[in-house]
């Protein structure tokens, strides 16, 4: 396993943070679409994916993906197609799949929260075909879509049955199980077994509050998940995603560097990363 970070949880966004990311033993980072359509799809720009591939060969971090975070903005996937909202979510992920191809990305991040949480079996439906689609729309490039949700490990086991492309994967969080639906989380992975699973954000929180604490320190039993996950022989990117420069973080740490710090230092000895 290798440590990776969120873009969006550091405490400032773009590729002059690389070499301070290194320095704390982070080796990946995983991009964030600064809000796709409202900023014009800056990683569709040749300039912008210039800058990031660039600070990537000179410090030696991986970009190890994008997070397609205005989906859950805007709507996301449950909207249907023939919806202007459901159109431009449509429009964000396509370009998002074309910014991993264009920059030789390996995972595309869909996420279904926020404005885009499902809470009907007909926009659950809606997801999957989302996602079926996208799969199709990316096949013949090195890209995997991935969906970040709260189905259970049975719903999940479904659903890739169903979408039966071999370019779909399951991106997993260790705390919005537990927040959103009351998952043991620890369980739920071993459910899902080896094999399924692209990437995994880890993040704790008290309260239900997301990302709040740093790891292990909250509700979400993260030693034992750190557990399970080795146990299915997971050994891909563990990707920070604790939001270390919110109020809401509760810390002795007034630095969010520092907060990061620790935060790296807990997951290389949970994972066992070297």
């Amino acid at each position: 396993m290798k440590l990776a970070i969120c873009e969006w949880v550091t405490p400032i966004k773009g590729p002059a943070i690389f070499p301070r990311l290194k320095s704390l033993g982070i080796d990946g980072i995983q991009l964030d679409d600064w809000d796709a359509a409202a900023q014009n799809h800056p990683l569709t720009q040749s300039y912008v994916q210039r800058l990031y591939k660039d600070a990537a060969a000179q410090t030696g971090i991986s970009l190890i993906g994008v997070a397609g975070n205005a989906l859950g903005r805007d709507g996301g996937m449950i909207l249907p197609m023939d919806t202007e909202q459901g159109r431009r979510c449509w429009d964000d992920l396509t370009r998002g799949l074309d910014a991993c191809a264009q920059m030789k990305l390996p995972i595309y991040l869909a996420p279904a929260f926020f404005a885009g949480f499902p809470r009907t079996q007909a926009e659950r439906r809606r997801i999957a075909q989302r996602m079926k689609e996208a799969c199709h729309y990316c096949l013949g490039s090195q890209v995997t879509v991935t969906l970040e949700s709260i189905f259970s490990a049975t719903e999940l086991r479904r659903l890739i049955d169903w979408i039966d492309f071999p370019n779909f994967g399951i991106y997993y969080d260790t705390q919005n199980p537990v927040t959103y639906a009351g998952i043991h989380v620890p369980d739920d992975i071993r459910a899902i077994g080896p094999g399924k699973i692209a990437q995994i954000h880890v993040k704790d929180g008290v309260g239900s509050i997301q990302g709040s604490v740093n790891l292990g320190m909250g509700e979400t039993d993260f030693f034992a998940t750190a557990e399970a996950i080795r146990e299915i022989g997971y050994d891909g990117w563990i990707v920070l995603e604790n939001y270390y420069s919110r109020p809401c973080f509760s810390s002795e740490l007034a630095d969010p560097w520092d907060r990061i710090a620790r935060d790296a230092e807990i997951a290389r000895k949970a994972f066992h990363i070297t």
